[in-house]
């Protein structure tokens, strides 16, 4: 053997480890504990697989919230079904919306009928539907108004200027109830209620032209002549009702006389 091939036995033999040496992941045939290395292995592998599904199993509450972590506070969303079924709340606002409805188309034949009735003249009649309009729809002016006209020409004045008052105060410039009501004051002698109520009617309604006569005819009674001559012009500017000729008419007599004083 030459000096080479026996420096390079010696080298190898001082990098082997020696058997079961602490440290070393080679083992000879005699291997720990007297296990083949095949059985060594095996079992390593096996504790390595064990420990890491320990590991993973303490932690998988935490890996499995994770998304859920800052959103705790947040508002979940209501499934469709839920958003679509109506509660019980809103089932009753809706059946009282449907009665309030129903209320109101009731009230409003109610008063139709009373208009009809009352140009017909069949006051009492007519007075019965305005009752029964105002039940329906307390709130209602027109109604409250037009049931204070039946009631005047009933000769029931103190209860039509309660329903003439009940109408401004619903409507505080409903012309045609300031009107209605000068005419009562006028009607009873109290000129300086019934020239502020006519004023009113006027000023909420100018194009009105039986406003301009009723307050022209009152302003004459007061002898105040000029302010009654331009009323009672206003009233032939804006009167144009075939109707109306005779009326109109008899305010073109009254200006005539009215020139002369």
């Amino acid at each position: 053997m030459s000096i080479i091939h026996e420096a390079l036995k010696k080298a190898a033999a001082e990098k082997e480890p020696p058997e079961n040496s602490v440290g070393s992941f080679r083992y000879s045939a005699k291997s720990l504990y007297g296990l083949s290395p095949s059985v060594v292995l095996f079992s390593g592998i096996f504790f390595l697989v064990l420990f890491s599904f320990l590991f993973a199993s303490l932690h998988w509450k935490e890996a499995l919230f994770l998304p859920l972590k800052g959103i705790s506070n947040a508002t979940p969303s209501k499934a469709p079904l839920e958003r679509s079924t109506p509660s019980l709340t809103q089932t009753a606002l809706a059946n009282s919306s449907s009665e309030i409805n129903n209320q109101k188309e009731e009230g409003g034949r109610a008063l139709a009928l009373g208009l009809n009735l009352y140009r017909q003249g069949k006051t009492v009649p007519a007075s019965e539907a305005f009752n029964k309009a105002i039940a329906l729809l307390p709130e209602s002016p027109v109604a409250h108004n037009n049931l204070g006209l039946t009631l005047r020409m009933l000769g029931k004045e103190n209860e039509a200027m309660a329903h003439y008052q009940e109408a401004i105060r619903l409507d505080a410039g409903y012309a045609e109830a300031y009107n209605n009501l000068a005419m009562v004051y006028d009607r009873r002698g109290s000129v300086d209620q019934a020239a502020a109520h006519y004023q009113k009617a006027l000023r909420f309604k100018p194009e009105a032209p039986e406003f301009h006569l009723n307050y022209a005819t009152l302003l004459e009674r007061k002898g105040d002549f000029p302010q009654a001559k331009k009323e009672y012009q206003l009233y032939l500017t804006l009167e144009s009702s075939p109707q109306k000729e005779n009326v109109i008419a008899l305010v073109k007599g009254r200006l005539r006389e009215l020139k002369g004083l």
